[in-house]
């Protein structure tokens, strides 16, 4: 059974947060193929998660720009999910390695200044077993691995992130932008740190 949706953006917002358009200072260029990053984290179970906590290594080796996000939001508006799907496994900006399986590429990576550091904003499409595939749950329409955190200037978190393991992503009929997890809740992100 599906969860709540856990958050609920205008089109604007998505074009404005995820996307990344985001102000940045002038001086600074974070939207370049030239910034690279590492970082670790632990995904913790929440209330109604299955009780097992994630160790992640996650390198973001170029982050995706106004322009790339912009043509995907027309993909997700136009095709769908299964259209955004099939475009983001094409997509290389970095790797999310979790301990002992696994990894996904990550295909869209946004990063945005905030008052205390950055704030940064992931998205994987996540490896379907072959055992989803065969049955055609429901869960693969759940295709899209979703990870948001925030970091301070030493590298350090500043609040726990969240991470949901199989999410959909879509516009509502009011041309709304949702983001719905499957499933479970989702996971809080902690122990993050920038090496």
């Amino acid at each position: 059974m599906k969860t709540p949706i856990t958050r609920v953006l205008t089109s604007m917002v998505l074009i404005l947060a995820v996307a990344g358009s985001w102000p940045l200072p002038a001086a600074s260029s974070q939207q370049t193929d030239e910034r690279k990053e590492v970082f670790t984290m632990v995904a913790v179970p929440t209330s109604g998660s299955a009780r097992i906590t994630i160790d992640f290594t996650m390198r973001l080796n170029e982050f995706t720009t106004d322009q790339e996000v912009m043509e995907l939001i027309e993909i997700l508006r136009e095709g769908g999910t299964d259209e955004l799907r099939r475009t983001l496994e094409k997509v290389e900006k970095g790797k999310l390695s979790p301990k002992g399986r696994i990894g996904a590429d990550v295909a869209v990576a946004r990063v945005r200044k905030t008052e205390k550091g950055e704030r940064f904003i992931v998205i994987t499409a996540r490896t379907i077993p072959g055992l989803e595939v065969y049955v055609s749950g429901r869960s693969r329409d759940y295709p899209f691995g979703w990870f948001e955190f925030e970091i301070d200037e030493e590298g350090k978190m500043v609040d726990m992130g969240t991470f949901i393991m199989a999410a959909k992503l879509s516009f509502n009929k009011e041309g709304q932008f949702e983001i719905e997890s499957y499933g479970m809740q989702p996971y809080q992100l902690t122990n993050i740190k920038r090496w």
